[in-house]
């Protein structure tokens, strides 16, 4: 068979395989004559050929075996490094198929890898953040609950006692009414301090440069004209803070109501608003510290309300001033007043 020239001087031959073949002619002088010389140069490639299929082979070979090893070390790899997601998925989907019917503090934190770590913890502080807010929820239902029961339970007694004694004793009717009065205004005002909280819980403010001292001294003066109780105000010139003015309003009215229902009748209430220190201090019989860390909690009243049963309130007061005041962006804490009673000493932003 006649062999089959691939390009240039290579060919192909059943018989040989690929070789290499060339031919030349070369003019040489021998004396006086010249002489053409031929020359075949011939060269089988089957050995290299041989050798590259091998090495093809091999190097098919290996890359096919690194690619398995590959693909299995890396799918082990990523199998092991999302593990941690997926277990803290799968806890997530048992949580909301159960509707968060039972309360869990923490989800598993795998040590590694560092971010899926990280992404734990952060989602275990958000537990505890709705785990928290749910409890202040129950606990809040329980005791609007519990506080609204008392004056509609006395409301009910004195009507059925109007209905069965009304007409053979009408002299008990007027106290029965006045009972029921009053239940009903402890009613109202109740369900007013409970929106009012939901209002400021909701509320967004508009907040501008303020002088506080003519605010402030609206405020005092207008109570000062409802109670007995001295107040006295001191004020610099001129306090400025960006704040809104409403709130702030509401804010000193609230404190100066608990100043005054925690005071003697002899004593004085203190505001001072100046550049150094805003605050409204009372002179009755102090908090404690144990107490000072839950008064701005919803319907907590404090121990020194069960010593003195007459002092009168929803325990709504001091949680819509917190509210109120964390809304212009301040802050407020209870300090004790010298001798006797409690400061709430607050800060508000100057300029942002």
């Amino acid at each position: 068979m006649m062999p089959k020239k691939i390009f240039g001087d290579l060919y192909f031959s059943q018989d040989a395989g690929f070789y290499y073949y060339m031919t030349t002619t070369q003019k040489v002088q021998d004396g006086k004559q010249t002489v053409s010389a031929k020359y075949q140069l011939w060269m089988s490639l089957t050995n290299a050929v041989n050798l590259l299929l091998t090495l093809l082979r091999i190097i098919s070979g290996l890359m096919l075996l690194f690619f398995l090893l590959g693909t299995g070390f890396i799918y082990g790899l990523a199998k092991r490094l999302n593990r941690p997601l997926v277990n803290l998925t799968q806890y997530t989907k048992v949580l909301n198929d159960n509707n968060w019917s039972q309360a869990v503090d923490s989800l598993p934190v795998p040590t590694k890898p560092t971010e899926v770590r990280e992404l734990s913890i952060e989602f275990n502080q958000l537990l505890h953040s709705i785990n928290q807010q749910a409890e202040n929820d129950r606990q809040f239902v329980s005791n609007v609950s519990h506080e609204l029961k008392t004056p509609i339970a006395g409301i009910r007694g004195h009507v059925e006692l109007i209905q069965r004694h009304g007409k053979r004793d009408p002299k008990m009717v007027p106290d029965a009414l006045a009972v029921i009065d009053r239940e009903s205004l402890r009613m109202q005002r109740m369900i007013e301090s409970l929106l009012n909280l939901s209002h400021a819980s909701q509320l967004t403010i508009d907040r501008q440069p303020t002088d506080l001292v003519p605010l402030v001294a609206k405020v005092v003066g207008d109570y000062q004209r409802q109670i007995a109780q001295d107040i006295m105000l001191v004020a610099d010139d001129s306090v400025r803070r960006r704040v809104n003015s409403a709130t702030v309003e509401q804010i000193f009215l609230a404190l100066l109501n608990n100043a005054g229902k925690y005071s003697p009748p002899t004593g004085i209430i203190t505001v001072r608003v100046t550049n150094k220190e805003i605050s409204v201090s009372d002179v009755g019989p102090g908090i404690s510290n144990g107490d000072k860390a839950r008064v701005f909690e919803r319907f907590y009243r404090g121990s020194q309300t069960g010593a003195n049963s007459t002092v009168k309130g929803t325990g709504l007061g001091l949680a819509i001033v917190k509210q109120l005041v964390a809304l212009n962006r301040g802050d407020i804490q209870i300090l004790d007043n010298q001798p006797t009673g409690s400061r709430f000493l607050m800060h508000f932003p100057t300029d942002s």
